[in-house]
């Protein structure tokens, strides 16, 4: 317990999972092992002693939000430039910070999945897939957001880059991961209902 806390909390987790994993839910006679899954998503994996594993995260999240920008402003015609994460269009200089990074979207869809796998009781195939996709949510609606902002700016003078209209672009955005977690959470119970069991 004191030499590794982490390991610690991953084997009490392991062990309740496979605890669960033996008990029947009463009404679908299946296994409770769809409880876990909350449990898991809190274990933080150690990183380095200096650098946890949200901050490589966060930093990782945040290249990849602004290269998906920038491309998508290269598609639409924009004309700007991007040093790191950083976008520069129409004399202005639009920074993707860590709340723009898709942390806080990443965690909160992820959150959402293990809701629905608790919820609907899902399978752990089921769980893990729909796990595995919300990163790619995440990431696909925080470069939306990130592309709108200078968008917005360069086309309108409309800033969307701070107060409430970049809080409310940002509950849109995360609105619309978490019905694309939904309509896949639905898309694959579809699909893995026809699989033989």
């Amino acid at each position: 317990l004191f030499a590794s806390t982490w390991a610690t909390y991953l084997a009490f987790v392991l062990a309740l999972a496979s605890w669960l994993g033996h008990q029947q839910d009463r009404e679908g006679r299946g296994s409770l092992l769809y409880l876990a899954v909350p449990l898991l998503l809190i274990w933080q994996p150690p990183y380095s002693s200096t650098v946890t594993g949200d901050t490589v995260l966060i930093q990782q999240l945040q290249l990849i939000s602004a290269k998906f920008a920038s491309r998508l402003l290269d598609l639409l015609g924009y004309i700007h430039f991007q040093p790191g994460t950083v976008l520069e269009i129409a004399g202005r200089n639009f920074g993707v910070a860590e709340a723009c990074s898709g942390i806080q979207s990443f965690f909160a869809v992820l959150s959402v999945g293990a809701i629905l796998v608790v919820l609907q009781k899902r399978p752990l195939v089921h769980a893990l897939l729909l796990l595995g996709t919300s990163p790619f949510w995440a990431v696909l609606m925080n470069t939306i957001r990130i592309t709108v902002i200078p968008i917005a700016h360069a086309d309108f003078q409309f800033d969307l880059a701070t107060g409430l209209p970049h809080e409310l672009l940002g509950y849109l955005t995360m609105a619309m991961a978490v019905g694309l977690m939904i309509s896949t959470d639905e898309l694959m119970a579809g699909l893995l209902h026809f699989l033989p069991k």
